[in-house]
Order: C-alpha cells, then sequence, then structure tokens
C-alpha cells in the first residue's frame, strides 16, 4: 500500500461552516493498528471536514486514520467523510460493507439485504438513483429522501448524490466524540472477499452526452432528450441561422426529456446540451470546475399553428404571456368591457380583451406590507367586482421574521379600489373566528347585493395544521356574523375560492388532510351554499395533486379551472402541473367533462376564469418546476392568458 495523504478526487463543497483547521493525520499499515510506522502528514482541511483519503483502504485489510486536535478545535463540530465505490461478489451474495468508529463508538455498519444484491447489477455506477438531496448542514439532520426504489433503506449517516458519479459518501459528525489530542478514527471492511474497491477518478470516466433528440413537437415548444449522468445541464438553443444562444439553466437529470417553449411557429431551431460536472476540491480545499461537458448541435422545426383544441363545444386558443408583465396569483375580472387583472404584488392591469393588449399598468400597488419590516409572504389574492368597485382580498405571512413564524400568525386582509375615483380603501383586517387561531387564504364575491369574504381558519394539532373555511358578508366597514363550513369532509381544507352559480354560492378547495396519507393525492372538490346551509361536498378531481380552483356558470353548467399533476403524479409527483379545465352540472355526479389546457410539463398553477360576453378568459402562472427550494431554484415564466371560444362563436367568425 502507498501511504499517501491526497484527497478524493471529488469533494462535496455544499457543506459549509465557515471554519479551516489544520488537523495532522497518521495512516498506520495494514493489520498493525498498535503502532504507528509513517510520519504524520499535515492535512490542511476547511469547512470543519475530515476527509479520508481514498488509498486508507485495502481490499480485506483493517486501516486506522489518527487526528490530533487542539482544545479550541474538539468543540467544534467536525465531519469525517469517507468515499469507496462498492462492488459485490455474486457468489458471496451477502455481504457487510464496512464498519466505521471513533474512540470506540461505533458510527456505521452498513450492509445490504441479499435480495437486493442477487437481483442487481454488481457494477455500482449501472444502478444509480434519479436525485438525491445532499446533507444540509443547517438544518442540523441528516436528510435522506429516496426518490425511486432501485435503492434499499440504509442507516443515518448514509446518503447517495448524483453529483458524486457512482461513490457511496459516508459522512458522519464526530465532533461531540473527539477529545483535545489524538483521536483514532477507525474504519474496518467487514466483506468477506472482494467487497470493497477503491475509488480512483481517472480521465477515461470522464462523462458525455450522447443520443440528443428531439421530441412532442408541438407549434411553440419543442423536448429535448439526452443520455448522459451529469448533476447539472444548460440548455442553448436559438433559430436557425442566427448567431446568439437563448440559454435554459439550472435543467436536472429528472427534467430529461426537457421542453423548450416559447418558441415561434414554423420555425427552425437549433439545440445543444451541456453538462456540469460537480466542482471538486485540490489539496488546500481550493474549488476546481471541471470543463462542462457539451453535446453535437440538432436541429428540429416548430410545427405551423394548428386549429384551437376542441372541448365540450368550446374552442381552447393556446395561452400567451400577459402583456406587460404580471406575479405570480393573478386574478382577473371583466369591467365595463375591459380586462382588469391583479397579481400576489397587488399590481393593477387593464387589458382589451380582443387584442389582449394592455392599456394601462398602475406604477404603484393597492397596499404595501403591513407588517414590520422582516421579509415574508404577500399574496394569494382574489378579486370580484362589487358597486363599481374593486375588492380585493389577500394573504400576508411574515415568513422571514427573524424571531420565528407560525402558521396562527398568517393575516387575511379586504381592500377596495374605485373605478370611478381610483381611490384605494385602507385595508381591513380579516380576523379569525378564535383569537389563537390565524386567518389564511380565502375568497370575494357579490352575490344577493352583498359583498360575501371568505377565509380559512388556522390553527395546529401537534405538528400538523387544521383549517375551516367561514364565509361572512361585509358593509359599512364592518363584517357580519361568522358562518362556519362545519360539515366540511376534510378537517384540512385548502386554497378555496367562492363564485356564483344560479341563486348560490359554489366553493371549491382541496383536501391535503388526503395529502397527510397520500403525498401523490389531493382531491378537489365542491359544495353549494343557499344562504343557511352547505350541500352535501362532491369530488371533481381525484387523480393526482388539484387545488386552487375557480370558475364561471356557463348556462346551466360550470367551467371550473385549477392546476392539476394528474398527468404526470405517477412519475414526477409534484414537479409538474397542468392546468385543468372541469365543466360540471353542479349538484350532480354527471356529464362531468374534464380536459389539460396547456400540456408543456411546467409547474402551472393558481389558475383564475373570468366571463366576457361569451367569451371566457383564463389566466395564470408558470414556473419551471417546484419552487421554494433554495438549493434548487426554479425559474418563473410570469403570467399567462388564454381564451375559450364557444363553438357557435367561431363557426360564425368564420361566416
Amino acid at each position: 500500500m502507498a501511504h499517501s495523504a491526497r484527497f478524493s478526487a471529488r469533494a462535496n463543497l455544499n457543506v459549509r461552516f465557515g471554519v479551516c483547521l489544520a488537523i495532522t493525520a497518521a495512516l498506520l499499515p495494514c493489520g498493525a493498528l498498535a503502532q504507528q510506522t509513517t510520519a504524520p502528514t499535515r492535512l490542511a482541511i476547511k469547512q470543519n471536514i475530515v476527509e479520508l483519503p481514498t488509498e486508507l483502504i485495502p481490499l480485506g485489510k483493517k486501516a486506522a486514520f489518527v487526528v490530533t486536535v487542539s482544545e479550541r478545535e474538539s468543540r467544534e463540530k467536525i465531519l469525517l467523510r469517507f468515499e469507496a465505490i462498492l462492488r459485490f461478489d455474486k457468489e458471496a451474495g451477502y455481504s457487510p460493507v464496512a464498519r466505521i468508529s471513533v474512540g470506540g463508538v461505533v458510527l456505521d455498519e452498513s450492509h445490504f439485504p441479499v435480495n437486493w444484491v442477487e437481483q442487481r447489477t454488481w457494477s455500482l455506477p449501472n444502478i444509480r438513483p434519479r436525485q438525491m438531496p445532499l446533507y444540509r448542514p443547517e438544518a442540523n439532520a441528516w436528510t435522506v429522501r429516496y426518490d425511486c426504489d432501485r435503492w434499499p433503506p440504509v442507516k443515518q449517516g448514509f446518503y447517495y448524490s448524483p453529483e458524486m458519479a457512482g461513490k457511496y459518501v459516508y459522512m458522519f459528525p464526530i465532533g461531540d466524540l473527539l477529545k483535545a489530542g489524538e483521536n483514532r478514527i477507525k474504519i474496518e471492511n467487514l466483506g468477506n472477499k472482494s467487497a470493497m474497491q477503491l475509488f480512483s477518478c481517472a480521465e477515461s470516466d470522464r462523462a458525455t452526452i450522447a443520443d440528443v433528440r428531439c421530441s412532442r413537437i408541438t407549434d411553440r415548444s419543442i423536448a429535448i432528450a439526452w443520455k448522459a449522468d451529469l448533476p447539472r445541464y444548460e440548455i442553448d438553443y436559438r433559430p436557425a441561422g442566427q448567431t446568439t444562444w437563448q440559454t435554459v439553466r439550472n435543467v436536472l437529470p429528472w427534467e430529461n426529456p426537457y421542453t423548450v417553449i416559447l418558441l415561434e411557429p414554423a420555425t427552425d431551431y437549433e439545440f445543444r446540451i451541456r453538462g456540469l460536472p460537480q466542482p471538486t476540491a485540490d489539496l488546500e480545499g481550493n474549488v476546481v470546475t471541471p470543463k462542462p461537458v457539451g453535446s453535437t448541435v440538432v436541429k428540429a422545426a416548430t410545427k405551423a399553428q394548428p386549429k384551437p383544441k376542441a372541448f365540450a363545444g368550446f374552442q381552447l386558443y393556446p395561452t400567451a404571456p400577459v402583456p406587460g408583465g404580471l406575479s405570480t396569483y393573478p386574478c382577473i375580472e371583466n369591467h365595463d368591457g375591459f380586462l382588469w387583472l391583479t397579481d400576489c404584488r397587488l399590481f393593477l392591469s387593464k387589458l382589451d380583451p380582443e387584442a389582449k393588449t394592455l392599456l394601462w399598468k398602475a406604477e404603484q400597488p393597492m397596499a404595501t406590507w403591513p407588517l414590520p419590516p422582516p421579509s415574508g409572504y404577500m399574496g394569494i389574492p382574489d378579486t370580484t367586482i362589487h358597486e363599481n368597485k374593486l375588492w380585493v382580498t389577500y394573504n400576508v405571512q411574515a415568513t422571514g421574521n427573524p424571531k420565528g413564524y407560525h402558521i396562527t400568525q398568517s393575516r387575511q386582509y379586504l381592500l377596495s379600489r374605485d373605478f370611478t375615483t381610483g381611490k384605494v380603501s385602507e385595508s381591513v383586517f380579516v380576523k379569525p373566528t378564535k383569537p389563537e387561531f390565524g386567518s389564511w387564504e380565502g375568497g370575494v364575491e357579490s352575490w344577493r347585493g352583498k359583498l360575501w369574504v371568505m377565509h380559512l381558519d388556522v390553527w395546529t394539532e401537534g405538528d400538523v395544521r387544521r383549517t375551516r373555511i367561514v364565509l361572512r358578508t361585509f358593509a359599512h366597514g364592518k363584517f357580519g356574523p361568522a358562518i362556519v363550513y362545519e360539515n366540511c369532509p376534510t378537517v384540512y381544507p385548502y386554497g378555496p375560492s367562492i363564485s356564483v352559480f344560479d341563486d348560490k354560492l359554489l366553493l371549491l378547495f382541496s383536501d391535503l388532510a388526503a395529502t397527510e396519507k397520500d403525498s401523490k393525492r389531493e382531491p378537489l372538490l365542491y359544495t353549494l351554499f343557499d344562504g343557511k346551509t352547505f350541500s352535501k361536498a362532491r369530488v371533481l378531481q381525484d387523480t393526482g395533486r388539484s387545488r386552487y380552483g375557480k370558475g364561471v356558470q356557463i348556462g346551466d353548467r360550470f367551467l371550473c379551472a385549477y392546476k392539476c399533476s394528474a398527468p404526470y403524479f405517477e412519475e414526477h409527483g409534484y414537479q409538474y402541473h397542468d392546468i385543468a379545465l372541469t365543466l360540471f352540472q353542479p349538484g350532480t355526479d354527471a356529464n362531468v367533462q374534464t380536459t389539460m389546457y396547456v400540456d408543456d410539463r411546467k409547474y402551472n398553477s393558481s389558475p383564475d376564469v373570468v366571463l366576457a360576453g361569451d367569451r371566457i378568459f383564463v389566466v395564470y402562472n408558470k414556473f419551471e418546476h417546484l419552487y421554494g427550494d433554495r438549493a434548487n431554484p426554479a425559474t418563473f415564466y410570469g403570467s399567462f392568458i388564454g381564451r375559450i371560444d364557444p363553438v357557435a362563436r367561431a363557426d360564425k367568425e368564420k361566416k
């Protein structure tokens, strides 16, 4: 064995503690743990990570790693990191891998069950999972999530990352076990035969991107697929003949095939893919960024603009970005022949419904952050027209408060804007029914000559949230008595809205209590309110996860738009959503018709619907994929608008 203090060719630089340590290490010869025969090798190790050289453990032998720390360093949190690629002997079948201990305390003793070993390929790089999250030190926890069923459960302290090019990565906090002076970290190979083989990264192992191809071609989008095994990608595209590339960044392995959108119809395009290997580290721990891996250029042409999609007597025209731009959670109303759009920042826009052109956009929001300065969340609005005013209800959550935040601190507000004068009222707090509750999300509607306001009471029971739907009237600056939806079939209704159907209020909501039992299921339901009682709730959609339903009455039926993961949930869970349209007759389960409107493998969400004459307009927002993960940020495309015409109107216009 050649004694060396060489670092592994790839280091995980996502773990940050900001403390640089100088740790003295000594390698002990195989099978002779009692005495040291080599001089200590001084390792400059950053970020409180003791990283063992990959030459440390030969096959079928034992070795130890000695760390010397100072009194100050012994009080710090120090991580041990060990890396190896594993190969199993087919005849041995069952084989423990390794035991790692510090000061006699066993940190891990991992093994794999025989039924897994027998069924799998013996070369580990051929059976990598799709995606695994890295250890997050800020969470003070080992986060292990298996996104595919090809890996068996393992003990705490073990994780796999696709960035590590097929290696197993062990990483253990050992600060509590270290004392000032000499500490021995012992790693034993417990395999019967060649259970462990040390990892080395050769230039010949360099990844490639192959078999790049185009599919799912429409007039506005082209899907790109490829074969490679890298942690992250970028996709360049451009119209053929142009010199400047447009780039899609932060494309992850599970997004293959990736859909490039917002293309021009009947146009030739060129595409190329760039793979980004995981950054490595030199002997001093400095970041070394490997060269990207590039693909060849492929070409494809978008189709000519097709005829509108037919659905239940309607024609669905393609959606397009809202002129002038909008943020998330768009709302839409029709007033005096114009479309009025509001977003989560409470900016107001005025559009021409025929040309869908921007006529006016407010320079200031209708309300500003009503709480003290810490960053937070303001949004999930709903709007309606009542007495020549635009009424807006919106939610505020001080989630960025450094002193901490609890969902019961959520606040729902109500304001109005006069169409004649342009004056905006002060925001009114929509109080929960109990002081220990929060008021969370809601809706607003004009019905029977009164303004009706809805919100969710929210509280916690242990570690879980619970909500209930509350209705009130609002007039002359005061709220009427609270009407609680007591016979709601779920203890966790979410994303509610209210609309008018005939002479009743129609309430839409999803069931998050069902999601607590099955993370891929969130039914969408509705109930009717006649002013006194609520009807029996009925399910509109029970495949995948559906929420944020809003709609309008069309004749004797109701058209509802909502975000829905039904086309994608089996393979991708919550990462992709379409905008579903369901046409139904409230109060019955007969003649329910549903279609998907957008179909572009993106995170489409938060739709709103308005009727303008006999035309229907739908607005919604679009993300690249699930938002909210700082380590994996989503791309926000803005809000989109689409038009739905009855077939009779379309036929008339053709004539």
